[in-house]
């Protein structure tokens, strides 16, 4: 687990929530900012890196901010500087106690130091005089990211320069209480460490302090075993649905209806159709003439099939597959033409997005193509699994996807499910080359092998599948809707204690 996301899930954890229940409770308002305790506050720089003399050495610990949060406490770093780096200014070392912050993009996770060390640009540090423990500054913040996020100068990059550091508020309260609270958390954090819930209060605090703690430890673990249940039925029920995907092209779906129905043509004869049709209307000059396809070899089928089944390739079952435009063509506002990508196919749809570019009736008329409803589009480069089929959109593609017209028997539904499976998935993985992007070649596209049913079972097939995947979408609501309710109790718990 990166430095960063363990420091988030300590920001979300019970640790974050009674550090806000005291100082938002039983601090008195004494409003102060930083600025008035600092002894230093200060950003250092990175010493060339091309200049061994300056990291020959380990005197010094240097430290990156992906290094932090490993602990509240930093005392080892995996770089180290020289002293000749220090004694030439090209680092500042800072001393014990002194709390570092990462002020750039990531910002506000936090650690105090344990020996001399320095660090890069990212990070500043803070070093108190007497008034303020370390820990309890580190306490005091622990929730209030967002709110320190809110302050900072950019929103693509994040930054907190000194400055607004400067002018942090917070309440001050007595050195002993500091004392007295930080003994607290450090308890409560080593209770969430081992993942144990507080049991003891003998500390000089409110005992209402307790009392939420404890409260708010055994909703946070309940909330996360919920979570990991739920993700593992999510998990379950995404495997499920492969598996189902998976057993309709292997035929085991359809196995009862196939003993019922013995008699229905088989998917050669089919094969047989499709071919006739095809030269037929390369005869009338209707269809462009295809390359011969390969016969699939015995390596190419991972799996057996029905007697009554045929290994085809997609190019034999369709009457054109082909990608479309590799230019750009000319941009018009005032038209309802749409020039659309890879990314505007979702959910077997051709979304239309906002910023979805128009193109005049002479450009759409001039790169249109020969679209119909057994029409499917699919992505063949930047990503995978992204499909759609046409719906009488007025629309040009670009590269980044390919079309194809399946013949009037195949069922453009079997064909749907076949792309959903794992092994198309593996074979587009297999078959795509990688220059910038990953892509897979219209010749790939044409050689894909399918296992191929009657038209009768292609229906039947796509009909159980159906029925199964209903079942399925009601198990995720209902586990998606569990998961929602374990995170309204704990919201409903703070908004009770703190009026959110």
């Amino acid at each position: 687990m990166r430095a960063s996301e363990k420091y988030n899930l300590l920001f979300n954890s019970p640790i974050s929530y009674i550090s806000l229940f005291f100082t938002s409770n039983f601090v008195e308002n004494k409003w102060t900012t930083i600025w008035d305790f600092l002894m230093n506050l200060q950003t250092w720089k990175t010493p060339p890196k091309n200049n061994n003399k300056y990291w020959d050495s380990n005197d010094f610990c240097w430290y990156k901010p992906e290094e932090i949060w490993k602990d509240i406490y930093l005392y080892e770093s995996d770089y180290k500087v020289s002293d000749l780096a220090v004694k030439e200014k090209k680092v500042t070392i800072f001393e014990e106690n002194t709390i570092l912050i990462n002020c750039i993009w990531d910002i506000w996770r936090m650690w105090i130091l344990k020996n001399k060390a320095s660090s890069n640009q990212q990070i500043t540090w803070l070093l108190f005089n007497e008034n303020i423990i370390p820990e309890y500054f580190f306490y005091y913040f622990l929730p209030k990211k967002d709110e320190l996020i809110s302050k900072s100068s950019s929103i693509t990059l994040p930054i907190i320069n000194q400055r607004k550091l400067q002018e942090l508020e917070f309440n001050l309260v007595d050195i002993e209480i500091q004392k007295e609270f930080v003994k607290y958390m450090d308890y409560c954090l080593e209770c969430y460490n081992k993942k144990l819930i507080p049991n003891s209060f003998d500390f000089n605090l409110p005992e209402t302090l307790f009392t939420f703690s404890n409260k708010v430890f055994n909703i946070y673990y309940w909330e996360v075993n919920l979570k990991l249940i739920t993700n593992k039925n999510l998990s379950y029920i995404k495997q499920l649905k492969q598996a189902i995907l998976q057993e309709a092209i292997e035929w085991k779906l359809t196995k009862s209806w196939r003993e019922n129905n013995p008699n229905i043509e088989p998917a050669s004869v089919l094969l047989e159709k499709i071919k006739k049709e095809k030269e037929e209307l390369i005869k009338q000059k209707k269809l462009k003439k295809q390359n011969e396809l390969k016969e699939i070899s015995s390596d190419e089928i991972p799996f057996k099939i029905p007697e009554n089944w045929s290994w085809c390739r997609l190019g034999e079952i369709v009457t054109i597959l082909w990608d479309w435009l590799h230019w750009t063509p000319e941009y018009d506002l005032n038209w309802e033409y749409y020039f659309i990508n890879w990314n505007n196919l979702t959910d077997w749809l051709i979304e239309i997005k906002e910023n979805t570019k128009k193109v005049t009736n002479n450009q759409y008329l001039k790169y249109k193509k020969d679209l119909n409803s057994n029409s499917v589009l699919v992505s063949i480069n930047w990503t995978i699994w992204n499909v759609a089929f046409y719906n009488w959109e007025k629309v040009i593609l670009w590269k980044s996807a390919c079309y194809f017209n399946l013949h009037d028997f195949i069922s453009k539904y079997y064909i749907k499910n076949i792309i959903k499976t794992n092994y198309f998935l593996s074979y587009w993985f297999n078959k795509a080359t990688w220059f910038t992007i990953k892509n897979l070649w219209l010749k790939a596209m044409n050689n894909l092998p399918i296992p191929l049913p009657p038209l009768e079972e292609q229906k039947e097939i796509v009909k159980k599948v159906d029925e199964m995947m209903r079942l399925c979408d009601e198990l995720e609501k209902q586990s998606l809707e569990t998961k929602e309710n374990s995170e309204n109790l704990m919201k409903s718990v703070l908004s009770e204690v703190f009026n959110w």
